[in-house]
């Protein structure tokens, strides 16, 4: 009898469980010579990692753009805080309902030990900063998050997204739902770990060149 054997989630410290939807564990992973050069690299992908402005900038593969917005409203170009909006236009995405996807940052988080560095940032999806009615502008459902997290222990860098709770945002209007079913589609079947996959493997390859 055939057996079907089903991914499971990773249980990663600071990423919220996968409780229902689609998920995906994306990870670039690079070992250094020294932990002393590692921890060199590590700084400057930090420093790249929290120029959301700058996203689209590190590789020509980019599928996106990244505006980062304070709690108002205002387009902010400083580091991210938690309770900032992120503004995303996807390249190629149908030209139906809104032109944006919206997203704010539900936990932003840093730790530092002797041997070990991380940077968590909690990504949910969000309403614009200015409406007042508070409709979820994005093509995943209110219950998913996208959690970005660089970590050095030792020798090894990792640069990682993981996407939790992955499922369509219906509710919004006619033009909206066909848009977020096709977008959400599309990304469950794989084109967001591709994509994210270019953007992790980017920030390490940034940072290497530079060290």
């Amino acid at each position: 009898m055939l057996r079907y054997i089903f991914p499971k989630a990773k249980n990663v410290q600071g990423v919220p469980k996968q409780r229902k939807g689609a998920f995906h564990d994306t990870e670039s992973i690079k070992y250094f010579e020294t932990a002393g050069i590692a921890l060199e690299v590590y700084d400057i992908i930090k420093d790249k990692f929290l120029r959301i402005h700058e996203w689209a900038s590190y590789s020509e593969y980019t599928f996106a753009d990244f505006k980062l917005f304070d709690c108002k409203g205002k387009q902010a170009f400083r580091n991210p805080e938690k309770g900032d909006f992120v503004r995303i236009n996807i390249k190629g995405c149908p030209d139906l309902g809104t032109p944006y996807f919206w997203v704010t940052i539900q936990d932003l988080t840093v730790e530092n030990s002797a041997d070990t560095q991380n940077i968590f940032i909690v990504f949910k999806p969000s309403y614009k900063p200015d409406d007042k009615h508070k409709r979820i502008e994005h093509f995943y459902s209110k219950h998913s998050t996208s959690t970005f997290m660089i970590s050095r222990h030792g020798r090894k860098i990792t640069v990682a997204v993981y996407g939790r709770n992955e499922t369509a945002n219906l509710s919004t209007h006619f033009l909206n739902k066909i848009k977020n079913m096709f977008t959400a589609l599309l990304a469950i079947a794989g084109l967001s770990k591709i994509q994210w996959k270019i953007f992790t493997d980017s920030l390490l390859d940034i940072a290497e060149t530079k060290s």
